[in-house]
């Protein structure tokens, strides 16, 4: 080849240099393709990347707002349950409160006829209608555990806080002296009231067994 070109003198050199030269355009240009295919390759892994991240961001919202919906729609079932449940027990409770009040009319009709024709022997009789309460007929007239219950809190209150609160208010921290007094003081008052009440009772006392009578059949009629 050497000889070859000694023989073609500067043809042959220029030619060599021309298809030198072409070579390294064409080393040039298919490096530039291939760093072109790589940008493109790139640009194209940063565009799937960009529209994968696009759709998970827009399936995501899109699931949020469904659950979101989901959740309202079940809220709003929930609540109209609710309200329908309520409407139902409030149905139902006025109709027992309606059947138990039919059921009931004859014994509360009978009762206020009772506590009326109570209320008209006190009058007709001259008695303080200060007497015609529980408290008075528990102490004067007691029958049954109610009355025994009332009889023993009004003891406790009378004979235990009343001196001791008496004694406290007047006295402060005077000795026994001064709490035994307490006591004579709330026994005169208390003692003497009871007595004074009871000689009402006495005076009237077959118009106070009648009332008597008559509260009595009223506490039965309302445990029927």
């Amino acid at each position: 080849m050497g000889r070859s070109i000694l023989q073609g003198g500067i043809q042959e050199i220029v030619k060599i240099k021309e298809e030198v030269m072409e070579l390294n355009e064409r080393t040039q240009q298919k490096q530039t393709l291939q760093e072109k295919e790589i940008k493109a390759e790139k640009s194209i892994s940063q565009k799937e990347d960009a529209i994968e991240d696009e759709i998970k961001k827009v399936t995501k919202q899109r699931k949020a707002q469904l659950e979101a919906t989901f959740d309202e729609q079940i809220d709003s079932l929930t609540e109209k349950l609710k309200k329908v449940e309520s409407k139902r027990e409030k149905a139902k409770k006025k109709a027992m409160l309606q059947r138990a009040d039919e059921e009931t009319a004859d014994f509360r009709s009978e009762a206020e006829e009772l506590h009326l024709a109570g209320k008209s022997v006190f009058k007709q009789e001259h008695i303080p209608g200060l007497y015609n309460n529980r408290l008075f007929f528990a102490l004067y007239f007691p029958q049954g555990m109610g009355d025994i219950g009332i009889i023993i809190l009004t003891l406790a209150i009378t004979f235990f806080a009343l001196p001791f609160g008496l004694y406290d208010i007047l006295f402060e921290s005077g000795g026994m002296l001064y709490l035994a007094l307490s006591y004579i003081l709330v026994i005169l008052v208390f003692g003497g009231l009871y007595l004074v009440i009871g000689k009402t009772k006495y005076k009237h006392l077959e118009a106070l067994n009648r009332v008597r009578k008559m509260r009595r059949e009223i506490e039965e009629s309302k445990k029927r």
